[in-house]
């Protein structure tokens, strides 16, 4: 394939803080969780709440994700995103004709019905002339914080609470919990310009269309014991 390249790159903002985190020995098909309640000023459990993980890393990048290809030879390119080791198609990002050089594509994190995904890994697939296709591992980042009313209809979540305002998310398939969990940051002619890795410090948000975005900083995500996590809406 002809010299593919990607950037990696995070959205990260500051919001408000109410909550708390500690540790217990339950699990879920022998993976720990994350798990815990949200209510709301009157003690009362919130359902339909959402929750959302942002992972700490090394270094903070830009707040778009950029793929690069070096085109040789007059090309049709076709580029698509699925979720990391699935086969279902999140979007196509491109699918055009292009003329020989370096071309830039964005994928601004939301799926094909402008849905943000939750941060992750992804899998894109490009194809020149169909030909072979070629799969690449990359990771999304963003926060939401100031996320309120009708937009939280368009934030996908990790999980959501229920009836009681209990929530309950397997640490399985999250991005920490993989052994290949570094990362390069390349620029567009495929130069090494840093590394970074996810480590198990995890942000968790809870955001709900009738109150404002809350969350709990620097939740360490431990490999052995389940992690509870309380919130509180203020507002």
């Amino acid at each position: 394939m002809k010299n593919i390249s990607i950037l990696l790159l995070i959205m990260f903002l500051i919001t408000l803080l109410v909550g708390c985190a500690k540790s217990t020995s339950s699990d879920n098909n022998n993976f720990p969780v994350i798990y815990g309640q949200i209510t709301n000023q009157n003690q009362q459990p919130v359902d339909d709440a959402k929750i959302i993980l942002t992972y700490k890393v090394e270094e903070l990048l830009r707040p778009t994700t950029t793929i690069f290809f070096d085109i040789k030879n007059p090309s049709n390119v076709k580029v698509w995103i699925t979720r990391h080791n699935e086969t279902d198609t999140l979007k196509v990002l491109a699918n055009s004709f292009y003329e020989p050089g370096i071309i830039t594509i964005l994928w601004d994190g939301k799926d094909k019905n402008d849905i943000r995904v939750v941060s992750g890994y992804y899998d894109y697939y490009s194809c020149i002339d169909e030909g072979e296709t070629t799969m690449n591992k990359m990771v999304v980042f963003y926060e939401p914080n100031n996320v309120t009313g009708d937009e939280v209809a368009f934030y996908e979540a990790h999980t959501i609470t229920g009836n009681g305002g209990d929530f309950l998310l397997s640490t399985e398939k999250l991005p920490f919990s993989f052994d290949d969990n570094e990362f390069e940051i390349l620029d567009e002619s495929g130069n090494l310009q840093g590394e970074y890795y996810i480590s198990r410090y995890v942000k968790i948000y809870a955001i709900h269309k009738d109150y404002l975005p809350i969350f709990v900083d620097s939740v360490y995500i431990d490999s052995l014991n389940s992690t509870r996590i309380d919130f509180q809406f203020n507002e």
